[in-house]
């Protein structure tokens, strides 16, 4: 208001100053033609001259009320240190009647950590490991059962997690086997486990539309887990999402995309393949294929119970993905030579201003020992590990009927499928992997 009456006056102020100024210009015009000159100089000004400067008068005023805008100073972008993560993976975890015999005690428990007890150490060394446990467990009020339809004992649950596993996947052939109950008792048995990720079975719908995502040393893995099928053991129409199956590809695709969206990499672990052949089939290619143009880091195969070659397949925007064809058998009572070896692959992932990428990878060989029956010896070797005497004793030699076994005749064969002699069968490095300052505690997360 007080600003309204100053401009007010100031107008009128303005308005009779002009008519003063033209009331003396005509008493300056009489002056001058009587020869009479007034020796000041007079400034007039019009109307719009006045009401100018009064506006700028004004416009000076507000501006003395409104406070400097500070310039703003940039938000430095954080630097991204380069964090790894070391990831490991295991063939098929199937417990044949033979296993379930070796963990039984006396007292009627059973106790199944002899199995891992020579293969921990690399478990236990790993940031994450996963391993394929091909079949479901027996649901309470069921005894254990081996092939065809298989249900491992509840207590090799806790074998997997004392040696170290913390991925486990469920998605097999097998996983059927025991119909709904089975697969829901095995979800649950899971449950009781602190820090264990399940793949590839669901509880519910909107279970079966969530991504897993690992978080580990500031990394995220979107992890995925399929099968081709499950022995014709078809589930209920209404209950598909029980089992993630490779056969719905929409699915597949939309799980990548989203996983892409919400991690820094993809991992997908695939039960595919042709039984005891060591040559990828066109099916397993064509999957490869598709897996690395959707953007996939690494491809972990299970099923066919004999390892398969490891190789970089290139998808249509020149990035590379990583695929293990098959790592064969980790833990079984098969009678051939062949499906006794397995691989345990090896790759470490890492993080920094260029994005998440494979830096190293390997595949080391395994040998599933066992002796003849009355001797309940079963337990994983490494194959570098793996003498002469543990060869000469094993009891395949009782049952194999394509071939004899041997520890020279098994390391020729990781040589032949795998393509080198070192410990290392297949290794690639692009950079030298950082070293983590400390290693923090994974975290599963799942996202819809």
């Amino acid at each position: 208001m007080y600003r309204l009456k100053r401009t007010l006056a100031l107008v009128m102020v303005g308005i009779m100053t002009t008519l003063s100024f033209v009331s003396c210009g005509s008493k300056e015009d009489k002056s001058e033609e009587s020869g009479n000159f007034n020796n000041d100089i007079v400034e007039t000004k019009s109307p719009e001259d006045i009401t100018g400067e009064i506006k700028d008068s004004l416009d000076n005023e507000n501006k003395e009320d409104v406070p400097p805008v500070a310039t703003p100073i940039p938000t430095p972008i954080p630097e991204i240190k380069p964090t790894s993560v070391d990831m490991l993976a295991v063939g098929d975890n199937l417990f044949h009647m033979g296993i379930v015999d070796s963990g039984r005690n006396e007292d009627g428990t059973y106790n199944y950590d002899h199995l891992y007890k020579h293969i921990s150490d690399d478990i236990t060394a790993a940031d994450i490991a996963a391993v394929n446990q091909e079949t479901v467990f027996a649901p309470e009020g069921s005894k254990p059962s081996g092939y065809p339809r298989f249900g491992a004992p509840n207590e090799g649950a806790q074998a997997l997690v004392n040696a170290g596993f913390d991925i486990i996947q469920q998605a097999s052939n097998h996983t059927n086997d025991r119909g709904e109950k089975g697969i829901r008792h095995t979800i649950e048995l899971w449950k009781g486990f602190k820090n264990i990720t399940v793949l590839g079975i669901h509880e519910s719908e909107e279970d079966y539309h969530k991504i897993t995502v690992v978080k580990k040393n500031n990394i995220k893995i979107a992890m995925l887990n399929y099968t081709y099928g499950l022995n014709g053991i078809n589930l209920a129409s209404d209950k598909g999402y029980l089992v993630d199956l490779l056969d719905n590809e929409e699915k597949v695709y939309e799980d990548i995309k989203k996983a892409k969206e919400i991690a820094d990499c993809v991992i997908v672990y695939v039960h595919w393949g042709s039984e005891y052949t060591h040559k990828p089939t066109s099916y397993e290619r064509e999957w490869a294929k598709r897996f690395a143009n959707a953007g996939v880091t690494a491809v972990v195969g299970s099923h066919p119970h004999v390892i398969q070659p490891v190789e970089w397949v290139e998808g249509k925007e020149g990035n590379k993905t990583l695929v293990y064809y098959s790592l064969g058998n980790f833990v079984s009572r098969q009678i051939e030579a062949p499906r006794v070896l397995g691989g345990m692959a090896k790759f470490t992932l890492t993080k920094d201003k260029d994005g998440t990428r494979i830096t190293k990878a390997s595949v080391v060989p395994v040998v599933m020992h066992y002796a003849r029956y009355p001797d309940k010896t079963f337990t994983v070797y490494r194959l570098d590990k793996y003498t002469q005497d543990l060869a000469q004793a094993h009891g395949i030699k009782y049952f194999a009927t394509h071939g004899k076994f041997t520890l020279e005749k098994t390391k020729k064969l990781a040589i032949d499928v795998f393509g080198s002699d070192s410990e290392a069968f297949y290794d690639i490095t692009s950079q030298a992997s950082p070293e983590n300052e400390g290693a923090q505690d994974v975290i599963t997360e799942t996202a819809a």
